[in-house]
């Protein structure tokens, strides 16, 4: 990509100013000495390619003769710069430098302000730096008006009421197929409609933050690879680059960021983008999550009830809302939520929901309903654990079977961090532990510091029954952002996975941080 002046990039924690050259990492300004910064933007230009160390050093010194050790010496200043994150500059011998971690252009309108400079703004000393932190399940939360009344949303109005354009009839489709909780057949077609859209029209920035956020879900739901994810940020980059505020680019940014463990900063992008747009539904609904992520539900339930009260007949807004309730423990506003809606739709919190309230014959239909598509998820996972609660041992383990022979198949296709950790439960119910941890490892070899990936570890952990090494995860996880305190709660009762590992001394210890760390987080936001 061509980093544009006047424009900022993202990349972990890091904020890169290509016009003032300038990096920060998150608010505090990191000094570059000039060749430094100018090594940072041709790796970061090329982030995911390799650069040859001759192109560098023609870029950098291209008047000049000098020693490759020179441009040695400079790459290490920038790793020491980047501290934990200095491994991100891959050194492939006799080849050159690639930036591993993906670039995403910021849109203008949500650069956070920094923060004065002070002397405070050097890097923290290692055994205090936080991981990187990466994402997060993110369930779909675009809703559009059905039928008719969507169509004349978008119509142009005067001289060019005849209708909308081929892109945009198409975005229109894939929006419609996106609507609460789509299937990975509606995913699938939802990517294939919307390639149709930039082929008719590239520049549609629209497009391109739709099939974003359209490849970003099918990540989540382990139906692609890692390369389609970076797919996803390619497309956003492009939508930003068309459309500084194109709704579509930062709800799909949003759920990058989260997939990526990167909490805070999703959390960032959503609060800004609802600033600038608070009476956007979808971006009402974006935040509303961002805010469930981090923890901060007295922020998340107020946003969720506003979007379900602009449509009181979306299902998703309603079994999101079940879901706070249910890991406040809150069971009647749960139920209330989700009473209306028949047992094939109230979703996995929902049947979670009813198991915990005694109403555990309604958590077992749900359970024993036949959906492939949830064997793999933690839908399917649930689905076992419910099941195993109700007494049902046989019938749970028959599901984690399916799941992991489902996910072992997957996997052969392609690389996905979350089909890894979620097959590592599996194998640690079904009482594999070699299979369990094997999974465990590769997940995080894909994606080593992501926030919400150690969660899953620690849980996997829990269930093979390592307390400290649960501990030890769930610390992590904590460290890179994951603070979603009262849903770690909730996970110790005793159909699931932390309740084995409750009452431990390191476990505990690690909430009391967590609970420091969430009061942190809500003075901030």
């Amino acid at each position: 990509m061509d980093l544009q002046p006047g424009r900022d990039y993202q990349f972990g924690p890091f904020r890169l100013s290509v016009s003032d050259r300038l990096l920060y990492r998150d608010q505090q300004l990191i000094h570059l000495p000039p060749k430094v910064f100018d090594t940072l933007l041709i790796l970061a230009a090329h982030s995911g390619h390799v650069v040859s160390k001759e192109v560098m050093m023609g870029q950098l010194w291209p008047d000049s003769f000098v020693e490759e050790g020179t441009l040695t010496q400079y790459i290490s200043m920038l790793r020491k710069a980047l501290g934990e994150h200095g491994t991100w500059i891959e050194n492939l011998p006799r080849r050159g430098y690639r930036f591993t971690e993906p670039v995403l252009l910021v849109p203008e309108a949500l650069v956070p302000e920094a923060a004065p400079e002070s002397p405070a703004a050097e890097m923290p000393p290692a055994n205090q730096r936080r991981p990187m932190p990466r994402l997060l399940l993110i369930p779909a939360v675009m809703v559009v008006i059905a039928g008719v009344m969507l169509g004349l949303k978008y119509l142009p109005t005067g001289s060019e009421a005849a209708g909308p354009t081929e892109a945009e009839a198409l975005v229109l489709r894939a929006r419609g197929l996106l609507a609460s909780g789509p299937s990975a057949a509606d995913l699938q077609t939802a990517a294939a409609v919307l390639d149709q859209a930039i082929q008719s029209d590239p520049n549609s920035a629209e497009a391109h933050g739709w099939l974003a956020y359209t490849q970003a879900f099918q990540y989540r739901e382990a139906l692609v690879g890692i390369d389609t994810l970076r797919a996803a940020t390619s497309h956003v980059n492009q939508a930003l680059a068309r459309d500084p505020a194109s709704p579509s680019a930062a709800r799909a940014l949003v759920d990058i960021h989260h997939l990526s463990g990167r909490l805070t900063e999703a959390l960032i992008v959503a609060r800004t983008a609802l600033e600038n747009n608070p009476e956007s539904t979808e971006i009402t609904a974006a935040a509303g999550e961002a805010y469930f992520r981090t923890g901060l539900y007295e922020r998340a339930i107020p946003l969720y009830q506003k979007a379900l009260a602009t449509q009181p007949e979306n299902r998703w807004f309603r079994t999101q809302l079940a879901r706070m309730y249910l890991f406040l423990g809150d069971h009647s506003k749960g139920l209330e939520m989700i009473s209306s809606l028949p047992l094939s739709e109230v979703g996995p919190f929902g049947m979670v929901l009813y198991a915990v309230s005694g109403s555990m014959d309604k958590a077992v239909e749900v359970a024993r309903t036949d959906r492939d598509t949830g064997l793999v998820g933690f839908f399917g996972f649930f689905r076992g654990c419910v099941l195993a609660g109700a007494g049902d041992r046989a019938g749970a383990e028959r599901i984690w079977s399916e799941g992991v022979q489902l996910g072992e198949s997957r996997s052969k296709e392609y690389q996905n961090a979350f089909l890894h950790v979620w097959m590592g439960q599996r194998y640690a119910e079904l009482g594999d532990r070699e299979k369990a941890r094997r999974h465990l490892q590769k997940g995080l070899e894909i994606d080593p510091h992501n926030a919400v990936l150690l969660f899953f570890a620690a849980e996997t952990e829990a269930i093979l029954g390592d307390a400290s090494a649960a501990a030890r995860n769930l610390q992590a996880a904590a460290e890179g952002g994951f603070l979603n305190l009262p849903m770690v709660k909730f996970l110790t009762h005793p159909m699931f996975a932390f309740h084995a590992v409750r009452d431990d001394a390191e476990f505990k210890v690690v909430i009391a941080q967590m609970e420091h760390k969430l009061s942190d987080l809500r003075t901030r936001f």
